[in-house]
């Protein structure tokens, strides 16, 4: 029984007295130092880990918010995989002083906004970013200004209704950008305008687009970009209207640019003049005044 009690006490006093050590395992792949704490049913990030530890492994854990400094004892960290966690809340210094960190994954979690002035501003050497299956419903203009080095991003199934035409200015390293899966019917002129020249892949599939005059300009982009830039990832992952009511259903690859149309309205102006108008384009047509004669009985 001493025995016993004695052992207990020695491995109170090997971890310091502050409760056991993380148990995360920690294994080398492909040069890099890897600590693996998936699936251990971790509420914070832990501090107790190699300080050297170049990829860190949290994925499906109960994390809920990211407070910060959080990696400060980790410096050299280059991958940082956070998904499918409970974070709501990430704060704005959580990624201060990683330097070296080139690849984030935040996929699956709660988060429902991306702000120019949020956690992002420290991660200026990142390549890769992963935000999907976040309930994501805004995300700033000036969101990714930090982000000069970013190559990778991914905003696929989250919740966006709009995006802004100058979102993706501040990125011109973009080859693969990911925006499928969300609630986007249309997209502004503004787009076409600042997407990067180097963009490879544009996965846009999967939303309710409204096939009109006002996404005409990305499906003629598609067709002048054809042989550049993958988008059409047939069969279940290339683009389809979901309006008008005539292309519901529709794959864009079985529509010509000129079917992105809007319908023509006719307004009366006054009593002398008639205007067609088809989206930017009013044509004015004159007619006679009308005259009142005699009638004959």
């Amino acid at each position: 029984m001493l025995i016993a009690v004695v052992a207990v006490l020695l491995v109170l006093l090997a971890v310091g007295g502050h409760g056991a050590p993380t148990p995360c395992q920690v294994v080398t792949i492909f040069g890099l130092k890897t600590s693996d704490c998936e699936r251990l049913g971790l509420t914070s990030v832990p501090v107790d880990l190699d300080a050297d530890v170049k990829v860190m492994r949290l994925a499906d854990n109960r994390i809920a918010t990211v407070r910060d400094d959080a990696f400060a004892v980790y410096s050299t960290l280059q991958q940082l995989h956070l998904a499918r966690n409970r974070i709501v809340l990430i704060s704005r210094g959580a990624f201060r002083g990683l330097r070296n960190l080139q690849i984030v994954d935040l996929s699956g979690n709660r988060l429902t906004a991306v702000r120019a002035d949020g956690f992002l501003r420290h991660l200026a050497s990142v390549r890769s970013l992963s935000l999907a299956a976040n309930p994501i419903v805004a995300v700033d203009a000036a969101a990714f200004r930090p982000l000069v080095r970013l190559e990778r991003l991914s905003l696929a199934s989250c919740r966006l209704t709009r995006l802004d035409g100058h979102l993706f200015a501040a990125a011109p390293r973009l080859s693969d950008v990911d925006i499928s899966g969300n609630r986007l019917s249309s997209l502004p002129g503004d787009v076409e305008r600042h997407l990067p020249a180097g963009l490879r892949v544009f996965r846009f599939y999967g939303n309710p687009w409204t096939c009109d005059c006002r996404l005409r300009w990305l499906r003629r982009w598609t067709t002048t970009r054809r042989g550049v830039v993958s988008w059409d990832f047939a069969p279940r992952k290339t683009p389809t209207c979901a309006a008008p009511p005539l292309l519901r259903s529709v794959s864009w690859k079985h529509l010509a640019v000129d079917q992105f149309a809007c319908p023509t309205s006719i307004v009366l102006n006054s009593s002398t003049s008639v205007q067609v108008s088809s989206h930017q384009l009013p044509i004015a047509f004159l007619c006679p005044r009308p005259t009142v004669g005699g009638i004959k009985r």
